[in-house]
């Protein structure tokens, strides 16, 4: 049964642009961020989808906030830590932090980290090269870091959503790396084959690729760290 007008007026007495803001984010961590319309966000706060716009604005306004919100959450690390750990913590707890609102992180890649709490890590993150000694390549290598950290999110909120297709190709590899034919495809055949099938070890299994990937960047980075101190 729908609310009564005086019901929706009263809830609107009490809506902030924090509140809107809240229930928008809560929304996501449910169903992603491309998962609900502002007429489910009215619904949530039992008011007019009125009320949302004047407080907070359109669809795209909310979801400024959102990712703003989510951004905020991730971590900043000290400015005086060594570049690698700075990296390390902001990459492995913000990708933590991005998983639980699905759509974010994406967002992010497509449309860019221009919310106020992302400028804030990204003017520490280059200070940091900076002083490490990356000099004039310390943007590219934070884009380089970055980027390829936070493009594989996205893939894990849609590959969270494909359990079964992801068994499939995994029993692919499985079928086609048994023999002596195609050793490197065994190698692969050899790694997938001690994963489970739940969703659970599927994501631990992200988890694993992920800090594989992570440390790969982060080996690559010093590397052109020790070629430029050359």
């Amino acid at each position: 049964m729908a609310p009564s007008t005086p019901a929706k007026s009263k809830a609107a007495a009490g809506i902030t642009a924090d509140k809107v803001t809240t229930a928008a984010t809560e929304l996501t961590a449910r169903s992603g961020l491309d998962g609900w319309s502002v007429r489910d966000l009215a619904a949530a706060l039992t008011v007019y989808p009125t009320v949302i716009y004047h407080h907070v604005g359109d669809r795209e306004a909310v979801l400024h906030a959102v990712v703003e919100r989510v951004v905020a959450h991730m971590p900043c690390p000290p400015a005086d830590l060594p570049w690698r750990e700075w990296f390390t913590e902001f990459l492995w707890e913000g990708r933590e932090v991005l998983r639980r609102y699905p759509g974010v992180a994406r967002r992010l890649c497509l449309a860019g980290p221009t919310v106020p709490s992302a400028l804030r890590i990204i003017d520490r993150g280059v200070v940091v090269l900076q002083r490490a000694g990356f000099g004039d390549q310390a943007v590219a290598v934070y884009t380089f870091l970055v980027g390829t950290a936070f493009l594989h999110v996205p893939l894990e909120d849609e590959r969270s959503e494909r359990v079964d297709e992801r068994l499939a190709a995994r029993d692919v590899f499985l079928a086609h790396g048994r023999g002596d034919d195609a050793p490197g495809l065994a190698t692969v055949a050899a790694q997938l084959g001690g994963g489970g099938r739940s969703p659970e070890e599927l994501t631990r299994t992200d988890e694993l690729h992920y800090r594989s990937i992570l440390e790969l960047s982060l080996d690559g980075a010093a590397a052109r760290l020790a070629h430029l101190r050359a």
